[in-house]
């Protein structure tokens, strides 16, 4: 095939820490194969170093969209960096936050935590899209041509209890 964005057709990754694993794949459908073309979607996982947040996220680009596969990576690949960047700078100050949270209250400290969270997600996705953006207009063609629903999650895993902050685009 001599198309544009090409994309591997299969892809998987894999993460062990000591207190837990977490495994992500990705394989090319059926139909794709049949009419030879590429895989859709992506993902990505991946652990913040020593310590234990992780970022999970997954797009999956719209089939009717001609360069959708293109769609996904670039979601994934910017909302990854931009969600490692943030946790691998405020990890310590999050940490801190959570630190003293009880599961039956919604006390300040949570409250900003969310807070930072939505903020955070908002602004990664906002740029995800504007990459999106970029892109179709490079290309000169319709940004729908780069259709992706986009979920994303931060999970922080501690002895007793998980924290999970996710954030989704499309019909996740």
């Amino acid at each position: 095939l001599n198309e544009p964005y090409q994309k591997i057709h299969s892809d998987s990754d894999y993460i062990q820490a000591e207190t837990f694993k977490i495994a992500a794949c990705s394989q090319r459908g059926r139909s794709h194969e049949h009419a030879g073309s590429f895989r859709d979607d992506d993902f990505l996982i991946r652990q913040i170093d020593n310590s234990d947040w992780v970022i999970l996220i997954v797009a999956d680009g719209a089939g009717s969209a001609d360069f959708s596969r293109r769609g996904s990576q670039l979601a994934v690949q910017s909302m990854g960096q931009i969600l490692h960047d943030y946790l691998k700078q405020q990890r310590a100050h999050l940490d801190q936050l959570i630190a003293g949270w009880q599961v039956e209250e919604v006390d300040q400290q949570l409250q900003a935590l969310g807070q930072q969270l939505q903020d955070l997600f908002y602004q990664a996705a906002l740029t995800a899209v504007e990459l999106i953006e970029h892109e179709a207009h490079e290309q000169q063609v319709d940004v729908k041509k780069f259709s992706t629903t986009l979920l994303a999650a931060i999970v922080k895993q501690q002895p007793e209890r998980t924290l999970i902050s996710s954030f989704w685009i499309g019909d996740g």
